[in-house]
C-alpha cells in the first residue's frame, strides 16, 4: 500500500479551498484559504490527465476549450491529496 500521499476529509478541504463555480462557462475559480503552492492536475471523468500546472491563492482557469462534461481537479501539497469535482 503506498503511503504517501493521503486523502483529505471533504469537510476539512472545504474549510482550505473553494472551487466555483460549479457549472463553468468560461472560467474555473479556486480559492485557498492559506497562501500555498500546489500541483494541480485536471482529468476527463475517465481519468485521462488533460492539464496540469502550478496553482497558488486565487487560481483562474480559462476553461472555453473545455467540452460538456464532468472533471475532477486534484490538488497535491505536502503529501496530501485534494480532490474535487466541476461540471461544465
Amino acid at each position: 500500500m503506498d503511503t504517501s500521499t493521503s486523502s483529505i476529509p471533504i469537510t476539512e478541504m472545504q474549510t482550505k479551498m473553494k472551487l466555483f463555480p460549479n457549472i463553468i462557462n468560461e472560467q474555473l475559480n479556486i480559492q485557498f484559504s492559506y497562501d500555498k503552492t500546489y500541483l494541480m492536475s485536471i482529468f476527463i471523468a475517465k481519468g485521462v490527465k488533460i492539464y496540469v500546472a502550478e496553482a497558488k491563492e486565487n487560481f483562474q482557469l480559462a476553461t472555453s476549450n473545455f467540452t460538456a462534461g464532468m472533471y475532477i481537479v486534484q490538488l497535491q501539497s505536502n503529501n496530501k491529496t485534494y480532490s474535487l469535482k466541476f461540471f461544465k
